[in-house]
């Protein structure tokens, strides 16, 4: 019985599973991106880099709302 309902749920494909699963591969596939883009880079400047720009962002928007 729980198989039968297991296999019912993949046979119909649930979208809301199949779409999370997409994006976080994106997800994954840029942050693989990057590393490998800063490889050159030491672990601290690739550390900066990556939290700079996020703070960068919510600062030009403060600034905007304020």
């Amino acid at each position: 019985m729980v198989g039968d309902s297991f296999s019912s749920a993949i046979g119909r494909g649930d979208l809301k599973i199949s779409g999370l699963v997409k994006v976080g591969f994106q997800v994954l596939l840029l942050f693989f991106r990057r590393i490998r883009w800063s490889v050159g880079q030491s672990v601290e400047q690739l550390i900066v880099w990556w939290f700079r720009g996020p703070i960068l962002v919510g600062e030009a928007l403060l600034l905007w709302l304020v």
